[in-house]
């Protein structure tokens, strides 16, 4: 089974992390400040390409200022001969990255400044990532530069140019306006007065589905054939490109390739008459972060609907606030939620309430049955988070760490799954008893908290886990619940103590098996990328359908992060087994490693939050003892790629 997945992950991410302030979703620095007395005028062109850095000419080298001279073709035809130009409007295209970095545009003779200049995300070989923008860029004896933090290829498309004399458009800054939600838009009309020859805007939103994503100006009667193209865009990803010049005039739209919705912004207006603003219009440049890194805490209970509010009633949402337990820098939590006695078989949803509820499940359970799952989820600027209960059922939630976009925490360093502990061979762990269980043999010196799967094998009464750093007083939380009999797992994020070490408590009687996963540390790069839960892959309704008796089934996505978050659910199995997630190195049998990441009955439903990195294939595989049905949930990936938060600047 071979499924392709596009890269959504990119979207969330970048809306929650922009800052609001007053030009809407991004900060903006002081505009660049020209002289009252000077007659800064405008000039549109028809577009045409200036230079091509390709893979044949080695493109532009990591570390090397390029010069490029405008002013002409790629061809040496020079199209624009005056003296009084000062800065030329031009669009960059980067792609074939050899790996993530930056390109810097600036003015030759002076070193490329990230706070000032215009950077161009550019994508690696993995994810081949396509990201255009429009820059407006002082020219020194008729040149600027482009500097690049990694060998990329890049192609430059002039727009328009600015003078200092008293020909062309004078520019006028505006209030940004949003003028439009969805492409094509009328470049005349409304905010856009009718003596308008141009305008400035930004565009800002979803990528669109075709490969690589146009955007251009076409007649609004055929916006499908555009007359001219003004940049090319990332076709999976949140995309913010800044058109400083374009063309304004009654029949005329500004299109995109299919699938395009967004946001676009009037930052500007030229007109054949009056004096220009004495700012330039803004570039777009994106200010890079790690992603968002984890902070681990003693579990701590923050929602218990037993004395607070009572059950959450069946097809209803409880709103959790935890603006006072999370840090406001807080992209994600990770949780783990209980359902306590549900009065109706039903499933949980767990998602930011800034968003509508997806059709995905973070836990499903049967009447009567008390169950547990970790959950990690996306906050929303309010930093508050829904719960909605299929079946009315009382409900835990207890909180055990989070993601921060701050620079604070630790990232993640997965491992091939490691069985670290198995009491079978051994007598069970008594009941009121804790196990304590050094992992400084297997961990990095450096790790902070531990990733593990914990499962309680043949209880011999009802009863709960809680893990816990050693070195500190055992919480009023839980980390896995089971019954009699039952064997059930869950995936638990856990502080170590200061000897690396997690303790283990079980309030029955139980066997106990624990896989380690991966770990914390605060050298790993690596963060995590939070996403709104997507349903991957169902066996129900997808090829081949059902895993077989020791079958494996393999999915491979569209990018490779480092590792991926899942949520598994098995559905309806046909007899007693368990369930491994672990990298492929081949395609399309792996031999499993001796580990599980869910255990399940005849006909059950059982899900549990699994982390699994992409193999040398880039696949991801599932063994089953037996035979099921199997749902994927994607909750997020993690990678070292930094992410990049979009700022209006001055050219």
């Amino acid at each position: 089974m071979m499924r392709r997945l596009k890269k959504f992950a990119a979207i969330l991410p970048m809306v929650v992390a922009a800052s609001i302030g007053p030009h809407g979703a991004f900060g903006r620095t002081t505009a660049g400040i020209v002289s009252a007395a000077n007659p800064t005028r405008y000039h549109s062109v028809t577009p045409y390409v200036t230079t091509r850095l390709s893979a044949g000419g080695k493109g532009l080298l990591a570390g090397m200022a390029r010069p490029i001279n405008p002013l002409r073709e790629e061809s040496g035809v020079t199209r624009i001969g005056t003296q009084a130009v000062t800065h030329i409007i031009v669009a960059l295209t980067a792609t074939g990255a050899r790996r993530h970095g930056e390109v810097w545009v600036h003015e030759c003779g002076l070193a490329p400044d990230p706070t000032t200049d215009i950077a161009l995300v550019a994508g690696g070989p993995v994810d081949g990532a396509l990201v255009a923008t429009q820059a407006v860029v002082r020219l020194r004896n008729r040149a600027f530069c482009v500097t690049a933090e990694t060998d990329v290829d890049l192609t430059v498309t002039v727009h328009g140019y600015v003078t200092d004399d008293a020909v062309g458009m004078a520019y006028t800054d505006v209030s940004d306006v949003v003028i439009g939600t969805t492409l094509p838009l009328a470049l005349s009309g409304g905010e856009i007065p009718p003596t308008a020859t141009a305008v400035a805007v930004m565009v800002e939103g979803q990528g669109a589905t075709d490969r690589p994503g146009r955007l251009g100006i076409a007649s609004c009667a055929s916006p499908s054939a555009p007359t001219t193209d003004l940049v090319d865009v990332d076709p999976a990803a949140y995309t913010t490109v800044t058109l400083p010049l374009v063309r304004a005039s009654a029949g005329q739209c500004l299109v995109g390739s299919s699938g395009w919705t967004g946001r676009i912004t009037l930052l500007g207006v030229y007109q054949s008459t009056g004096v220009s603003s004495i700012s330039m219009p803004p570039n777009a440049r994106f200010v890079r972060h790690l992603r968002s890194r984890l902070t681990t805490q003693t579990p701590t209970r923050v929602l218990d609907t037993r004395t607070d509010g009572g059950p959450v009633a069946s097809k209803t949402q409880r709103e959790l606030d935890l603006s006072t337990v999370v840090p406001l820098s807080a992209t994600a939590v990770v949780l783990n939620m209980t359902v306590v006695s549900p009065m109706a078989s039903g499933y949980l949803t767990v998602f930011p309430c800034d968003v509508a509820r997806p059709d995905t499940s973070s836990l499903n359970y049967v009447t009567g049955q008390t169950v547990a799952n970790s959950v990690t989820v996306a906050v929303g600027a309010n930093r508050r988070i829904c719960l909605y209960a299929d079946g009315g059922t009382d409900l835990l939630t207890d909180l055990s760490g989070w993601y921060a976009s701050d620079g604070t925490g630790d990232g993640l360093v997965p491992s091939q799954p490691t069985r670290v502990l198995d009491t079978r061979s051994a007598s069970s762990p008594t009941a009121g008893s804790t196990t304590r269980l050094a992992l400084a043999d297997v961990l990095a010196p450096g790790a902070t908290s531990a990733v593990l799967n914990v499962t309680a094998v043949d209880p011999t009464g009802a009863g709960f886990v809680t893990a816990y750093p050693c070195d500190q007083a055992l919480p009023n939380t839980s980390s896995v619940n089971y019954a009699v009999g039952r064997t059930v797992p869950n995936y638990v994020t856990v502080k170590l103590a200061a000897d690396r070490s997690v303790c283990l408590f079980t309030s029955a009687t139980t066997h106990l098996l624990a896989d380690l996963l991966g770990w914390y540390e605060p050298g790993s790069p690596v963060g995590f990328d939070e996403m709104m839960p997507l349903r991957a892959f169902d066996s129900r309704r997808d090829q081949p359908g059902r895993v077989g008796t020791g079958g494996v089934m393999w999915l491979t996505f569209d990018s490779e992060p480092t590792a991926w978050l899942l949520n598994l659910t098995a559905v309806s199995p046909d007899a007693e087994g368990y369930l491994t997630a672990y990298p492929c190195e081949t395609a399309p049998l792996t031999t499993p490693p001796n580990a599980s990441n869910l255990n399940y009955a005849a006909g059950q439903v059982v899900p549990n939050q699994v982390l699994v990195s992409p193999g040398a294939t880039g696949s991801v595989c599932f063994f089953s003892k037996a035979p099921t049905h199997l749902l994927a949930d994607l909750a997020g990936s993690f990678t070292a790629v930094p992410s990049y938060t979009p700022m209006l600047v001055a050219p």
